[in-house]
């Protein structure tokens, strides 16, 4: 297994992709699919590749862009948590809700992919853990987290999810967010525990204060 990261950009949003490739079936898996459908195709096609799944962290445009185009395209189930789909009534092609109390799906022969439930950027959002991999959608960056600001958000909840992560993820693996601000991604959970300020405020309403204040280049994207 080995993980792609497609960069995608429009207008002043950046994202990044991460396509979870099965070497051994020639397998892969889309997570937060955005903006330039090309660049995905592009790598399927010229790596003999198919599509039999999509991981939806969470429900806004930027990680959900392209969803319902490339589960009709490749005939594909997207998953995503029914908190989500439930809350902001989001449609798309072939949608399979995974409910809270699933821990884990499996698709095909892909490894088992263990659900993490992280609320907080939106009511129901999700991170994906494949083997020595974690996909943390805007829940988590290298050096922060998503805002909490929106419909569904909350900063209390961030606080708990985050904290919940820090319990349950081994320090040796390692994060893919869909964004960046300085740091590639990939990095070790130890060292982005280091790095992020936002693991390391220890006390709830001192956490909700600060991740709730304006914060200037919030979507400075690199």
């Amino acid at each position: 297994m080995y993980i792609e990261v497609i960069k995608t950009q429009r207008f002043k949003f950046i994202n990044y992709c991460p396509v979870v490739v099965d070497t051994e079936h020639n397998t892969c898996i889309f997570i937060d699919p955005s903006w330039e459908k090309k660049k995905f195709q592009d790598f399927v096609t010229q790596n003999n590749l198919r599509v039999i799944a999509i991981l939806l962290t969470h429900h806004h445009l930027d990680h959900s862009h392209l969803a319902n185009y490339f589960a009709k395209y490749y005939q594909c189930p997207v998953y995503m948590s029914s908190t989500e789909i439930a809350y902001y009534e989001f449609q798309c092609h072939n949608l399979k809700p995974i409910y809270p109390v699933q821990n884990t799906i499996t698709i095909e022969r892909f490894p088992s992919i263990i659900i993490h439930q992280t609320p907080g950027h939106t009511f129901g959002g999700l991170c994906f853990q494949i083997d020595n991999a974690l996909f943390t959608g805007d829940t988590l960056f290298n050096e922060g987290c998503g805002f909490c600001h929106s419909k569904g958000g909350d900063a209390g909840i961030m606080f708990d999810s985050l904290n919940y992560l820090k319990k349950v993820i081994p320090d040796e693996v390692l994060v893919y967010p869909g964004h960046r601000y300085h740091h590639d991604l990939g990095q070790p959970f130890v060292e982005v525990k280091k790095m992020n300020i936002y693991l390391n405020v220890e006390d709830r309403d001192e956490f909700i204060d600060f991740r709730s204040r304006k914060t200037k280049g919030l979507l400075n994207f690199r």
